[in-house]
């Protein structure tokens, strides 16, 4: 349910949300070794982070999604 949230809030152009919802589900998936949602989640905060130029959102963003790509072992692909 809060997945399809964060999607609708980066469809609708309410990017501050889609990041912020992500980065407070980043505990929940980790906790839950829930690694495909969460780097599901962390690519759409890294785009609307993007979109919206916030260095703060980038920050938090590309530590979140490295973080779950590396339970991944996702070594090899840069987050996009």
């Amino acid at each position: 349910m809060l997945r399809a949230l964060i999607g609708y809030a980066e469809a609708n152009g309410f990017d501050s949300h889609a990041w912020q919802l992500s980065w407070a589900l980043g505990p929940f998936f980790n906790r839950r070794a829930r690694w495909r949602d969460y780097v599901a989640t962390q690519q759409t905060a890294l785009a609307a982070a993007q979109r919206l130029g916030d260095t703060v959102a980038l920050a938090h963003t590309h530590y979140l999604l490295g973080n779950a790509q590396f339970h991944l072992d996702d070594y090899e692909r840069p987050p996009t």
